[in-house]
């Protein structure tokens, strides 16, 4: 459980500086980058960069402290979990309409002599669905 904490508190990070890194300064961002993403060890990260242990230690947690702070501020992060659950949701119901479009393009084909309307909104409601799954594909 400890592990699995400590790899979400990393997963949490790694996406705030994804967002947030370049708020960081230069030496900010390169101990965090090899903290977080190369997942070295404050002794390694003192030896590679030839800065104290303490002073790895302090750009790590002001790194952290930073990140949240932008956070809690701006709302990135949050919004964009928010818009991921969106895209899921439209993609769920984007899946029933197709099925739905499906089965009244069975039921529609069966008649001979259908209306040239109905033939039309139904090709209308199927270049929507196109769009929508090319829009959904493209930005997300």
């Amino acid at each position: 459980m400890i592990n699995e904490d400590k790899l979400d508190e990393k997963l949490k990070y790694a996406q705030l500086f994804s967002i947030y890194g370049n708020l960081l300064t230069d030496r900010q961002r390169d101990v965090f980058q090899l903290y977080c993403y190369q997942d070295l060890s404050l002794s390694e990260i003192s030896a590679d960069l030839s800065i104290s242990r303490q002073a790895v230690h302090d750009a790590i947690h002001r790194s952290q402290d930073l990140l949240l702070s932008y956070e809690d501020k701006l709302n990135f992060l949050a919004m964009h979990k928010i818009r991921q659950q969106n895209v899921k949701l439209i993609s769920l119901e984007l899946e029933q309409l197709k099925k739905l479009m499906n089965t009244i393009n069975e039921k529609h084909s069966n008649y001979k002599e259908h209306d040239v309307k109905n033939t039309n909104h139904v090709e209308e409601i199927n270049q929507i669905i196109n769009k929508i799954e090319t829009v959904l594909e493209a930005d997300f």
